[in-house]
């Protein structure tokens, strides 16, 4: 043992035996406090920042899911009148607005989307990736073809539910 044959009085049998550990006591909760504890903080910090960009994500995907269908059917609403009967120059105006506000939102609602791809998981990210490429087979499509915005809406209820799973876990 590391005490064997020392005398009890020795100056090298009390630093071994009270001195040194309190020194590793010491050194250790010094190592701990300088250099662990402030990993773990800035591990735990770390860890929340990405909790707060997955919910202000999700919160901005549902907004902006709601705004592109908007925009889909104020477009689809006044397409459908223009069947019916020639759009007067008011009415062909916002017609044009409504086609450019749907294309803004759905830019805007692509790259929240996109961002996905740094927070979320494979199977959120794949519905999303089959809900654009969804979407983008519709934009070419006359009236008459477009789906009902139920379709959207169905697309928006799978992916939003998936991205509140995981904001919840």
């Amino acid at each position: 043992m590391l005490f064997e044959g020392l005398d009890e009085t020795s100056i090298a049998y009390i630093a071994l035996s009270r001195w040194l550990p309190g020194l590793l006591t010491v050194v250790a909760g010094g190592y701990m406090a300088s250099i662990l504890f402030p990993k773990l903080q800035q591990n735990a910090r770390r860890i929340i920042q990405i909790e707060e960009k997955k919910v202000q994500i999700a919160e901005e995907i549902v907004q902006g899911f709601n705004r592109y269908i908007v925009s889909w059917g104020r477009l689809i609403q006044i397409s459908n009148l223009e069947q019916d009967r020639a759009l007067s120059e008011e009415e062909a105006e916002r017609k044009n607005g409504f086609v450019l506000e749907r294309n803004q939102r759905r830019d805007a609602l692509l790259d929240k989307l996109k961002l996905c791809q740094l927070y979320f998981c494979e199977g959120t990210c794949g519905a999303i990736g089959r809900f654009v490429e969804w979407d983008t087979s519709q934009t070419s499509k006359y009236l008459h073809e477009l789906p009902s915005l139920e379709e959207w809406r169905s697309h928006e209820k799978t992916i939003v539910g998936l991205i509140k799973n995981e904001i919840s876990r």
